[in-house]
């Protein structure tokens, strides 16, 4: 009797060491993956449009003139989708209103380094193939006749997309 007490004694604190180890690399593995997202490493920096963001380890800017996009780099032959969209244009104006295609759902205002906006929740009801639902953040900065617009590629999640745009700021 006394050896199969013993036995589940045994057993018990083989699982409870188990399970103890379990937890503790998974929250190694998500704070690793926390300060990796936390270490902002690179400074884009976009003279053409007079603005500057800060880019996490691994990731780089790509596009054209008025439409750019932040990327993650990935392994050769793999390509990566996109993380954020930044759409540049002349205006003075943030006005936003519904369209076919486009409707707001929430709008706030916003100051992100001195530089006024607002923050929009947006739904896209005619791609009902949208991740979230089809709703999306987007932000539209404006300053000195330059409109800078964020938003997610596709309203996909991205761990990345706030800490990159509370990055933004105008060049002086």
């Amino acid at each position: 009797m006394q050896s199969k007490t013993t036995k589940n004694i045994a057993t018990v604190v083989v699982i409870l060491i188990v399970a103890g180890s379990g937890i503790y690399f998974w929250q190694a593995r998500n704070a690793s993956i926390e300060s990796e997202l936390n270490s902002i490493q690179e400074t884009y920096v976009n003279g053409d449009w007079n603005f500057s963001l800060k880019l996490p380890d691994g990731y780089f800017v790509s596009g054209n003139d008025d439409l750019l996009s932040v990327i993650k780099q990935s392994a050769p032959g793999n390509e990566s989708l996109p993380e954020m969209d930044i759409r540049l244009k002349k205006s003075n104006s943030l006005e936003v209103t519904d369209t076919k295609s486009e409707k707001i759902i929430s709008k706030e205002n916003v100051t992100i380094n001195g530089i006024s906006g607002v923050k929009l929740i947006v739904s896209y009801p005619n791609n009902p193939t949208l991740a979230n639902g089809g709703q999306c953040p987007v932000y539209r900065m404006q300053n000195n006749g330059t409109v800078y617009e964020f938003s997610l590629y596709e309203c996909l999640e991205s761990d990345i997309f706030e800490k990159i745009v509370q990055s933004f700021k105008v060049l002086k």
